[in-house]
């Protein structure tokens, strides 16, 4: 969402921080200086405590506000020196850390005061902090008065200024996947980042503190051909949508369209490249082995690869990478060029070979913007919209008695501004509530409303029908709600793939990223659609008969709720 998002700051004074000088730490670069195998209890008791005090200090310490110390550094010195220590020592070592730092000031009630003035969300308070018995007295203390440090600003977590939520932009990137200090720093810093700052953390089905014990062991010990798949795995536990990754599956483009249809998966297209007569898939088609897999062994094997907040994306997900999953990572093939497929048409089971092409890409499917689909419907394709047709499209719809909009994709501009925004609302409306990290205060949210209308008098005054499915994600779903802020909106379709806010981005190792929501959406009521989708009127579905048709039942419908 490229919308600019007016923010209320939290800004505060930066505090006194004599700044030590420096470690001259050694050159990581090429190395951590790290290794270990051992994955015993009391080691994983020291790391557990070395990653939250060290992702704790490096969110909340005023230091970091710059660069001038690098926080990496920190961790590879440190971890040598924790990892066997007696737990004693352990705190200690910790604490001399902090302390090494430099000073800093403490005001619990200045904090206390700014945030009664505000609408927040509490997304963590690390109470772990109070811990005396596994942190000692002294660096508890320490601790829980660094967490009430002003604070302005943070050198690895920065704030976005057009969106509002952060980016990670200054980490560090490392290429050897042999080094257990690397991987374990990735590790480290995606599990911090997610504890402060994922605005939908307590919509997970499994707690972050139980993936922090259970994924360490596989950072300690993973081979490198087992990398990329653990990162993904990792991925999959915050249920979210936009927590996209690669370096798992297959790069090669399949030609053909699947989609999950009546819980079968279902050729929704022919081969785009096949020549006349030679097309051997046809729509309608069922799927039933890939490559000698049953389909339900496929499923079982890339759904713990593949993020997903609902069924709705994971059923995407299916479509898009199930032949494509023949990466040595997930299915043990070491084929790249085609996939052997048995389908069912008509009750006969058949078998063709699937292409798969790194040098073709889709063809572009000639899909107008808008349209008349008679002289009293309009048509929006998302997918194709463009500011600069605007107001030949107002011209061309707004004498119409309604008009129907394709969300079933990801639209190509900001639909809201200024189409919604001047011509669909008539009134400033709220659209959605946002949360809004704090960096100041870490776990914190900020909630904003999100007002649309411009108030113009000539506003659109027919029905409008919002077509979505399970393509329908992020902006798509946002747009959707602005739609049903308006009176005469209904929403058809099926289950949208639950994950909306701007997209935050955390580097791990060799180039390879994570994506995250970044940011809170909700519903003016405050309504979850994290997880659960936006709200649907009325559930309509294509049917497997409809597809060998070549019909789209779900705009039929939306036609109909038109001529009503």
């Amino acid at each position: 969402m490229k919308k600019i998002i007016s923010l209320l700051l939290f800004i505060v004074v930066v505090g006194s921080c004599a700044r030590s000088t420096p470690k001259p730490y050694s050159d990581y670069k090429l190395s951590s200086g790290f290794s270990t195998s051992s994955t015993d209890s009391a080691t994983l008791d020291n790391l557990e405590v070395l990653c939250r005090v060290w992702g704790f200090v490096k969110y909340h310490h005023p230091v970091f506000a710059d660069s001038i110390i690098d926080i990496d550094s920190s961790l590879f010195d440190l971890l040598p020196r924790v990892a066997k220590a007696t737990s004693k020592i352990r705190n200690k070592i910790l604490l001399e850390w902090v302390e090494s730092l430099g000073r800093f000031d403490t005001d619990k009630p200045y904090y206390q005061q700014m945030l009664d003035t505000m609408d927040y969300e509490i997304i963590n308070e690390p109470e772990w902090i109070n811990d005396k018995k596994t942190l000692g007295r002294k660096l508890s203390r320490t601790l829980t008065k660094l967490r009430y440090t002003p604070r302005d600003s943070n050198y690895y977590a920065a704030l976005n200024p057009w969106a509002g939520n952060l980016n990670f932009d200054h980490e560090k990137d490392y290429q050897n996947f042999n080094d257990c200090g690397y991987r374990l720093l990735s590790f480290f810093r995606y599990w911090n980042i997610i504890e402060y700052f994922f605005p939908y953390k307590p919509l997970m089905d499994r707690s972050w503190d139980t993936v922090l014990r259970e994924y360490m062991p596989e950072f300690i010990n993973p081979v490198r051909d087992t990398y990329y798949p653990l990162i993904a795995r990792l991925t999959t536990e915050l249920d979210d949508s936009h927590a996209t990754t690669g370096g798992v599956f297959d790069w090669r483009r399949d030609r053909i369209d699947l989609g999950v249809v009546e819980n079968k998966l279902i050729v929704l297209s022919s081969d785009k490249f096949a020549k006349p007569g030679k097309k051997e898939l046809m729509p309608g088609d069922e799927i039933v082995e890939i490559d000698g897999k049953s389909l339900d062994s496929i499923i079982t094997k890339i759904s713990k690869y593949l993020a997903h907040s609902n069924q709705a994306r994971l059923n995407y997900l299916l479509g898009y990478y199930a032949i494509r999953s023949t990466s040595p990572f997930i299915m043990g093939s070491t084929k790249f060029n085609s996939v052997k497929i048995k389908y069912m048409r008509n009750s006969v089971l058949k078998d063709t070979t699937v292409v798969l092409d790194a040098n073709k890409i889709t063809p572009n499917i000639k899909q107008e913007p808008y349209k008349l689909i008679n002289d009293s419907i309009g048509y929006i394709y998302a997918g194709k919209f463009d500011y600069k047709n605007v107001n030949d499209l107002i011209g061309k719809l707004k004498n119409t008695k309604g008009i129907v909009v394709d969300l079933r994709c990801y639209p190509s501009a900001f639909l809201i501004d200024p189409f919604i925004h001047e011509w669909i609302l008539k009134d400033s409306t709220p659209v959605a509530i946002y949360s809004f990290p704090l960096v100041t205060f870490p776990g914190y949210f900020i909630k904003r409303t999100t007002y649309f209308g411009a108030g113009k008098p000539d506003c659109y005054q027919g029905k409008i029908v919002v077509m979505v499915n399970d393509q329908t994600v992020s902006n798509a779903e946002y747009t959707t709600m602005a739609f049903q802020a308006g009176p005469r909106t209904t929403v058809i379709g099926s289950q949208t793939q639950g994950a909306d806010g701007n997209i935050s981005r955390v580097p791990f190792l060799g180039g390879q990223f994570s994506n995250f929501s970044g940011l809170g959406v909700y519903y003016p009521d405050g309504g979850q659609t994290q997880r659960v989708g936006i709200r649907i009127d009325e559930i309509v579905e294509p049917t497997i008969e409809g597809i060998k048709a070549g019909r789209d039942e779900v705009l039929e419908r939306a036609i109909e709720i038109i001529n009503e």
